[in-house]
């Protein structure tokens, strides 16, 4: 969230409509929400086309760009159509001339879904900021404070630097929540947003007399339930007589409030948060994001915590559930439901996997000892993933990949999910676990105990590989063998008993040619072929 998308297409859909570019480029762009025309695509972008072409008919020469932002903000593309709408997105494509289409989305796809994904589309991914550009950011807007070394230092001890998502509207959030009040760094995501929507509704303007302390519980109160109203519907923007309904169903029924034009007069002023529309008569957030928060506002406000689920792994309802437990913090219960929840598609399995790190570290301040069990639930259930694509038990169209190719993905997963120092202690809790487990099977306790140790590489952990190594070479399945190899390289791993393990397999790979093919297999041969097995 908040990587640009939407103001990078906008840009460049402004770009095309100067006159200069127009007339050398001959493309005429259009930038339509998804959920314009997720109900009926083929339809639906046909009468779109017919439209464009009606004033720029394709030649050779002369180009159609429909731009379709926001998939991720539609919830049959993200719970179950992805792949069916890029196939047939595809095929619109190719049979008219000149006509591109350009998708928009966070990515809410599981590893499967994106392979699939890429039989029909380029993926471009927008590259998160680097540590040294946030910096600049925040140093550059914070510099009339006289703070910018000092902040620059308590900055890089953060927490929540660590774990923020290195994106331009993090990188702002964080300098407006300074800018107000650079005695204070936020921990989390979570925190952040809730001290930024504090101080963009008007929280601190209390204190000066901008706002009295009746009208901010009511901004953000019926805030809150137009974001519920919108995200449970799927709306993208809904008529300002609509907020004027609910502000006046809220104030009426509670003695002493301000009126309900007084109160919208308040939320218009909040630009930052909302957009109005003066013109068209039409309310909006500015950001899904800042909607996804403050429907996790209402959730806490009205369920405490024990808030019921909504469908929390698919990738519509993620960031709520995310910022959710980061209001509640303490969030022990929820975890361990979480992690226990039965899940109906083999895409939510997936996608629990692969964001549950993620929203364990929003909710940093609940007790270790039930992230130590969702940890471990989470590597032990990959293990079991990656050896039952493998044997084709569980059938996935990952099963076409070289079975190194498909373990090394899984690993880079688990280490993009996991690589915190928070999780440091619940990994090696796990590999202990892992290796005390009676009812792992011997293939499920190895890999198991690889994807732990990947990530523990990262972390620098002097332990990584110890199990392994202590094992019988012959005993280890031949990409865990490889696997070491590799992560004790990316790692810089300089251990000795890793160095040990490393050469024992060097030496066992010499002078075996049929081991020589199968391992030239594991690099490049489909797990679903007929490929040489080591006998």
């Amino acid at each position: 969230m908040g990587s640009g998308k939407t103001t990078l297409l906008r840009r460049y859909v402004k770009s095309l409509c100067d006159p200069a570019t127009f007339q050398r480029e001959q493309t005429l762009p259009r930038l339509v929400h998804f959920s314009e025309v997720a109900d009926d695509i083929e339809k639906k972008i046909a009468h779109l086309l017919e439209e464009m072409n009606s004033i720029h008919a394709p030649t050779a020469e002369k180009k159609i760009l429909l731009i379709l932002d926001g998939i991720d903000e539609v919830r049959e593309a993200t719970e179950k159509s992805l792949v069916c709408m890029t196939r047939t997105l595809s095929n619109i494509v190719q049979s008219n001339l000149n006509l591109t289409i350009v998708l928009s989305s966070r990515p809410v796809w599981t590893i499967e879904e994106g392979e699939e994904i890429l039989k029909h589309v380029v993926r471009f991914r927008i590259l998160p900021l680097s540590l040294e550009q946030i910096y600049k950011v925040v140093q550059n807007n914070c510099a009339s404070l006289g703070i910018s070394e000092k902040l620059r230092g308590d900055l890089a001890k953060s927490t929540l630097i660590k774990a923020l998502p290195r994106t331009p509207m993090s990188a702002i959030l964080l300098t407006r929540v300074l800018t107000a009040n650079a005695k204070e760094i936020p921990q989390t995501l979570p925190e952040l947003y809730s001290k930024y929507v504090e101080l963009a509704l008007g929280r601190w303007d209390i204190g000066k007399g901008l706002m009295t302390e009746r009208e901010y519980p009511v901004v953000v109160a019926v805030l809150s339930r137009v974001a519920k109203y919108m995200l449970d519907n799927e709306l993208q923007e809904i008529a300002v007589n609509e907020v004027l309904g609910m502000l006046g169903e809220y104030t009426k029924t509670r003695e002493g409030l301000p009126s309900a034009p007084l109160i919208f007069e308040r939320i218009s002023a909040r630009s930052e948060v909302v957009v109005i529309n003066h013109d068209r008569q039409t309310f909006s957030f500015r950001h899904k994001s800042l909607a996804e928060y403050l429907l996790a506002l209402h959730q806490k406000e009205y369920h405490g915590r024990n808030a019921p689920f909504t469908n929390p792994f698919a990738g519509y309802w993620l960031g709520v559930e995310y910022f959710y437990l980061g209001l509640i913090q303490d969030a022990g219960k929820r975890i361990d439901k979480l992690s226990a929840l039965q899940l109906d598609t083999e895409r939510e399995k997936m996608l629990r996997l692969l964001n549950f790190g993620n929203l364990m570290l929003s909710a940093y301040q609940t007790e270790y000892e039930h992230i130590e069990k969702s940890v471990y639930h989470v590597f032990i259930e990959m293990a079991k993933h990656f050896l039952g694509v493998k044997s084709g038990e569980i059938k996935s169209s990952l099963s076409r990949l070289p079975e190194l190719q498909f373990f090394a993905t899984l690993s880079y997963v688990l280490k993009e999910s996991f690589e915190y120092q928070y999780f440091r202690k619940a990994l090696e809790t796990a590999q202990i676990q892992c290796q005390c487990d009676l009812t792992l099977s011997t293939d499920e306790r190895t890999i198991a105990s690889f994807f732990i140790d990947a990530v523990r590489a990262g972390l620098k952990d002097p332990d990584t590989f110890t199990f392994l190594a202590r094992q019988d070479l012959g005993e280890l399945p031949w990409v865990v063998k490889l696997g070491v190899q590799h992560v004790a390289e990316e790692s810089k791993i300089k251990l000795d008993h890793v160095g040990r393990l490393i050469k024992r397999v060097s030496k066992s790979r010499k002078g075996n040619p049929n081991l020589q093919k199968y391992i030239r297999e594991l690099y490049s041969g489909s797990m679903d072929s007929n490929s040489p097995k080591l006998i």
